[in-house]
């Protein structure tokens, strides 16, 4: 394998996937920053006008002068069923050229970042409700095993809290107390978003009132949070409660 050193930061880099050909740079960064590459660049394209000179918004790639769509764009059934299947021979047993390989935490921040805030569109959001909605056979195959089937099943070391306020009972509760208030957070009134009900009297403590709907109240997560950051999560009271919501 041949070791090349960038023309710009020195750096010694090699290319696994191509070996044995000679690179000037380490990066598209590092090529970018070639002055006398780009000096001689910049005289070959004197003269030449650019395509989208004087052209405003936005501009689909087959309307640029010079290009074509590929010939067989939008044909379907032009390959026979042995070509299909010569090429999937072909390809068979070849695998991508980073399986196996972990990604160092350098590239595992920039693909973090790059996702980061990144949400689907409405329009997207729809198609997918409705191609589940049209394929029901895929959710249900989807379902992941419960308790002893499911793969890391640890013989029920689960508190048995956890078990209750995540049961049927733990979920209806839930929904009631969320319905009765509005969806809307008791301290600060705001509607909607990440909401907590919670126990206005102790979960642990007072069993015969898990589910009872006038135990439970509305707040935000970051409510929920600060509740609990100044009266603890052990022993909560009705009182504790009344003094939170009147401190506006």
């Amino acid at each position: 394998m041949i070791i090349n050193i960038c023309k710009i930061c020195k750096k010694e880099f090699a290319r696994p996937t191509n070996p044995q050909r000679i690179y000037k740079y380490c990066s598209c960064a590092c090529m970018g920053k070639d002055m006398e590459k780009t000096k001689k660049h910049s005289l070959a394209m004197k003269g030449h006008k650019a395509w989208n000179k004087g052209v405003t918004g936005f501009q689909s790639w087959m309307n640029i002068s010079g290009f074509k769509p590929g010939w067989n764009k939008g044909l379907k059934g032009i390959y026979s069923k042995e070509t299909l299947e010569s090429n999937r021979l072909k390809h068979l047993g070849i695998s991508p050229p980073n399986k196996g390989k972990k990604m160092s935490e350098e590239q595992r921040k920039k693909l973090s970042d790059i996702k980061t805030g990144t949400h689907h569109s409405e329009i997207t959001k729809k198609k997918i409700s409705n191609f589940f909605l049209t394929h029901p056979e895929i959710l249900k195959n989807r379902q992941v095993p419960k308790g002893e089937k499911h793969h890391n099943w640890k013989g029920g070391i689960s508190k048995i809290n956890d078990v209750i306020r995540h049961s049927i009972e733990g979920n209806l509760w839930r929904n009631s107390v969320f319905a009765r208030d509005g969806y809307t957070c008791q301290k600060t009134g705001i509607k909607g978003g990440k909401l907590v009900a919670h126990h206005i009297q102790n979960f642990s403590s007072n069993t015969e009132l898990r589910f009872a709907i006038d135990n439970g109240i509305t707040l935000s997560e970051k409510s929920h949070k600060e509740f609990h950051h100044i009266y603890g999560k052990v022993r909560n009271t009705k009182e504790q409660m009344i003094t939170y919501l009147s401190n506006k």
